[in-house]
Parts: C-alpha cells; sequence; structure tokens
C-alpha cells in the first residue's frame, strides 16, 4: 500500500508539474499574442501620425510655393530648395511673412 501510495504521490506530482507547465506555456503564448496586437496598433497609430504630419508638412510647402510663384513669378532653384529644408516652423513663418512683404529674399530673410 506505501508503495501505491508513493506512485499516486509520484503521478500526482508529475500531472501538477505538467499542468503547470502547459499553463505557463499557454500564459505566455497570450502574452506574445497580446502584445504582438499591442505592438501592431501601437506601430499603426504612429504610422498614421507620422504620415498625418509629412502630409501636413508637404501641404505647407505646396502652399507657399503657389503663393509665391503668385505674388512673385517663377521662384529660383534656391528659393524651392530652402521651402524643401524648411521645418514645420519656418514654414509657417514664411506663409504668414509671404502675405505682407515685397520682395521674396524678405519671406526667407533672418529676423
Amino acid at each position: 500500500i506505501e508503495e501505491v501510495n508513493t506512485r499516486l504521490e509520484q503521478l500526482k506530482e508529475r500531472c501538477r508539474q505538467q499542468g503547470f507547465e502547459e499553463g505557463l506555456e499557454q500564459g505566455r503564448l497570450r502574452g506574445l499574442e497580446e502584445g504582438e496586437r499591442l505592438g501592431l496598433e501601437k506601430g499603426r497609430q504612429q504610422g498614421f501620425e507620422d504620415g498625418r504630419r509629412q502630409g501636413m508638412e508637404e501641404g505647407q510647402r505646396l502652399a507657399l510655393a503657389s503663393v509665391l510663384e503668385t505674388r512673385f513669378g517663377p521662384l529660383p532653384r534656391w528659393a524651392r530648395e530652402r521651402i524643401q529644408q524648411a521645418s514645420t516652423e519656418e514654414l509657417n513663418e514664411w506663409i504668414r511673412r509671404a502675405v505682407t512683404v515685397t520682395s521674396l529674399e524678405q519671406v526667407f530673410a533672418k529676423n
């Protein structure tokens, strides 16, 4: 009877250990799936925000070039290069200046 009890205890321990290991594996897999889902969602959101920001900047560049060409004629290469390399803050400032200055050079002048 002692031997049977010992074997039963060993069997119960093996079953407990196997259940524990299976539970860990299932938990790990669920954690990986959840992590992957959250990572994809975060990546999608970041991509959307980056695309939106880049689209807005490109729109500002096109609008500024259009206003400047309307006011001052075809833009020289240096002006187009400045517009392409400008930060959002610079573009905003130049758009505001473009409606009040009397020359193309004044738009890009450092204050």
